[in-house]
């Protein structure tokens, strides 16, 4: 006969201190390195099934995705930065053709890879256990390893946030998204699908994404704020006639028009136009 066990709510704390903990701790495993020269075969595969997402062929581009993530595990195994790289690949595909269930899974994935969970909690690719460190992860961003790839994985959760209507949930994300690249090496190159871009581009993505929720939650200050400093950033690391600068000032045109500032966004327009010539 198996006893009955019943919990008080001291102890219900003390376990849920326990799985705080255990989660704190499990984010210091490193995540296994990977060779750009080993993903060659795998990014053809991505980079086909994007260009037929882009042509507005869904099927094509899932079955090439689901192929190359087969690859991926095969290669590399279930708990690799190459494999978290491709389930975020695939949860952004899914996220477009509003299936946010299944992105949110692949998601999932990525996080508990690039956040370093402990690989015991895999078993033949599933991963199992994971619902209260993904919770407290998520509401604890600040807190996980500073990786470019867990950034990444950050800005997925943030695009899946602002589908829902979640904003702030989103900014939380992005905040500490935008941090992790502006530390950043200021010279990282893009690692075929795993990464797309060095770590400025990644930066103004993500600093893009963060003035969007921004404004969608009428905090047009912050917003503003956040545009004019992706450019100050900019200049400084990029020079006052880049290509990448005139992207920010046109995005910042952008948000002046919604705006109703009609003047400002001429301005920033002019600004733009005239690192392009």
């Amino acid at each position: 006969m198996i006893p009955k066990i019943h919990l008080s709510i001291s102890h219900c704390r003390r376990l849920r201190t326990i799985c705080l903990i255990s989660w704190s701790l499990s984010v210091a495993l490193p995540i296994p390195p990977v060779c750009a020269a080993d993903l060659s075969d795998i990014d053809q595969l991505v980079s086909r099934a994007e260009g037929f997402a882009a042509r507005g062929k869904p099927d094509e581009a899932e079955s090439d995705f689901r192929s190359a993530l087969e690859l991926t595990v095969g290669k590399f195994g279930s708990f690799h930065a190459a494999t978290a790289g491709l389930n975020r690949r695939l949860a952004s595909f899914l996220l477009d053709q509003n299936r946010t269930a299944e992105a949110e899974r692949c998601l999932q994935k990525a996080l508990v890879i690039t956040s370093g969970y402990s690989p015991a909690a895999a078993l033949d690719g599933e991963f199992r256990g994971v619902s209260v460190f993904t919770n407290n992860a998520l509401q604890n961003p600040d807190q996980l390893p500073g990786s470019f790839e867990l950034a990444d994985v950050l800005e997925g959760y943030a695009s899946l946030y602002a589908s829902q209507g979640r904003y702030s949930d989103a900014e939380r994300l992005l905040k500490t998204a935008t941090r992790v690249y502006e530390d950043g090496a200021a010279n990282r190159a893009s690692t075929g699908f795993i990464l797309r871009g060095d770590s400025h581009e990644l930066f103004l993505r993500a600093m893009t994404q963060l003035a969007f929720v921004q404004s969608k939650q009428s905090k047009v200050v912050e917003a503003e704020q956040t545009f004019t400093r992706a450019a100050s950033i900019t200049r400084a690391r990029k020079g006052a006639t880049s290509p990448e600068l005139a992207e920010v000032l046109r995005s910042l045109a952008r948000f002046y028009r919604c705006q109703g500032r009609t003047s400002d966004a001429e301005a920033a327009e002019s600004e733009a136009a005239s690192q392009s010539r």
